[in-house]
């Protein structure tokens, strides 16, 4: 548990994972209003975040830095850890 930790205290990944929170808690508020289902308001946000994590990255590159995949698990983290909740409770 310490190194993932560690890993969230290097250079910016925690701002990333924070990003990452805040794009899914906007865009499923967004949803409630709409009338769309969580599962369809979490795929939806999935791919954005997903998007806006890799733009990120090119912007990086684009500023003489390296593309960090990293970064982008990092922003992704909450959704890996809901995806995996939800087919939990699909399974169980």
């Amino acid at each position: 548990m310490k190194q993932i930790i560690n890993w969230y205290k290097q250079s910016n990944k925690w701002l990333h994972c924070l990003l990452g929170i805040g794009m899914l808690l906007v865009n499923i508020s967004i949803s409630m209003f709409i009338n769309i289902s969580f599962i369809d308001s979490f795929i939806i946000s999935f791919i954005n975040s997903y998007i806006t994590m890799l733009v990120l990255e090119i912007k990086d590159v684009q500023h003489k830095c390296k593309f960090d995949w990293n970064d982008v698990l990092a922003g992704m983290t909450i959704y890996i850890i809901i995806s995996v909740i939800i087919l939990i409770s699909l399974w169980v």
